[in-house]
């Protein structure tokens, strides 16, 4: 009687174990097909947490440049030959190598393209997919302080220096970032930008001029150096993150 209660019980563990193997298998299955898992709270912490210190990355490589090698804002290039995503940005006349952002006598900073899986896919092709937007006709209301930096679209070219990166894959890593920031609560639904807030195109020369505003319709993003939006057709509709590097 006890050994073949001994069995029995040695069976029902077994039965356990094959049914919990399954069970972990069947989710890790889940979780490596492409386009079918939404990525747990661990992994958009970290997506969010890599997409916010490289825009602070970049900033303090400006800083730094403006510091101690005296380049003014208008000089700061993110030209570096041989990186076509870059070609856009060469200054006229040619800032000097030690007011570029990634040239190694200038800010030395590496340059990143975003990882795929960060991103909406519908998007690939796109101007602006996977890549880094810096942008010169995007201004945010009240940065670096409130009522000291209007936006407008008089012509004043009070535009900010803004690092963008559109096409973020999910409402949740836009959350995630904002939670990150202090803008808002995770699972707040990030909020609506219909001015998208840049172009494709804009990318910083030297020269700033009067374009777009960063400016959700609840004033969410008012006096937030950073943060995460979510756009209509036009943007397109997905969700974009911004930084000011320099504010104006």
């Amino acid at each position: 009687m006890g050994i073949d209660s001994e069995k029995g019980n040695v069976l029902f563990l077994i039965l356990i174990a094959v049914v919990l193997f399954a069970a972990l298998s069947f989710a890790f299955t889940q979780n490596t097909r492409p386009g079918i898992a939404t990525p747990n709270s661990e992994v958009l912490e970290i997506q969010a947490s890599e997409i916010v210190q490289y825009a602070t990355y970049i900033e303090n490589t400006i800083m730094r440049m403006i510091i101690s090698q005296k380049c003014s804002p208008e000089d700061i290039s993110f030209y570096m030959p041989g990186i076509a995503k870059l070609a856009t940005y060469k200054h006229t006349p040619e800032s000097p190598d030690t007011c570029k952002v990634f040239h190694p006598l200038g800010g030395g900073a590496n340059y990143h393209l975003i990882p795929t899986e960060f991103l909406d896919e519908t998007y690939t092709g796109v101007g602006g997919f996977n890549t880094t937007i810096f942008a010169n006709r995007t201004c945010v209301e009240d940065v670096p302080e409130p009522e000291a930096s209007a936006c407008n679209s008089d012509g004043i070219d009070n535009e900010d220096l803004v690092m963008i990166i559109p096409f973020l894959k999910s409402k949740a890593l836009c959350s995630k970032i904002n939670a990150r920031l202090g803008v808002m609560p995770y699972n707040a639904d990030p909020p609506y930008d219909a001015n998208c807030g840049f172009i494709w195109n804009a990318t910083f020369d030297g020269n700033y001029s009067d374009g777009y505003e960063i400016d959700s319709a609840g004033g969410e993003l008012k006096n937030q150096r950073s943060g995460c939006f979510a756009g209509n057709a036009v943007c397109p509709e997905t969700y974009t993150f911004y930084h000011v590097l320099i504010a104006r």
